[in-house]
């Protein structure tokens, strides 16, 4: 594991050690979600998926882990519906 020393992180409150030690504890339970569609491993801020998109007119897939504006507007800038 790496310690950060990144000044202008940890001025907004971010730990980045801390982001990296969330990750390793996280990866024996990631490990189990892969399958062979998963490019790359768990790390950055989305993921690789191989979809196939065989029969589809227009498949759109937006992968992310940022859990706040971004994907709503998304969402807005391609007038879309979020189906639940």
């Amino acid at each position: 594991m790496e310690k950060s020393y990144s000044a202008s992180y940890a001025a907004a409150g971010v730990d980045i050690t801390a982001g990296y030690r969330s990750v390793e504890l996280m990866k024996q339970y990631v490990a189990r979600t892969m399958t062979e569609q998963c490019i790359g491993g768990l790390g950055g801020f989305g993921g690789l998926f191989e979809l196939d998109c065989t029969g589809m007119e227009h498949p759109v897939l937006i992968s992310g882990t940022d859990t706040s504006s971004p994907p709503l507007m998304n969402g807005k800038l391609f007038s879309w519906r979020a189906w639940s």
